[in-house]
């Protein structure tokens, strides 16, 4: 099925050692869309040191469907030692 959607309204958000925010479906359907506001900042670092996944802000499919819109606001972006933005169909 379909994926749902994530919306987040915050001050700042920080995600490390693999912490992440995503809308993903495995099967036929439609990535959802995910749409995150920090007035203040976004942080992303690191991996997660047992399964290498990385921090991240993700909209996915990992099949048949097309992955949906993600969209990052905030005046302030770090991405480090791995930290990543990304949408894809895989």
């Amino acid at each position: 099925g379909n994926a749902g959607n994530v919306l987040i309204n915050t001050s700042t958000l920080s995600l490390v050692d693999g912490g992440y925010v995503s809308s993903s479906t495995f099967g036929r359907g439609l990535g959802g869309m995910v749409d995150v506001k920090a007035s203040e900042s976004i942080f992303l670092q690191g991996v997660n040191p047992f399964s290498l996944a990385p921090s991240s802000l993700t909209a996915n499919t990992y099949s048949f469907g097309n992955a949906s819109d993600l969209f990052v606001s905030t005046p302030q972006l770090t991405l480090l030692n791995g930290g990543v933005v990304a949408s894809a169909s895989l």
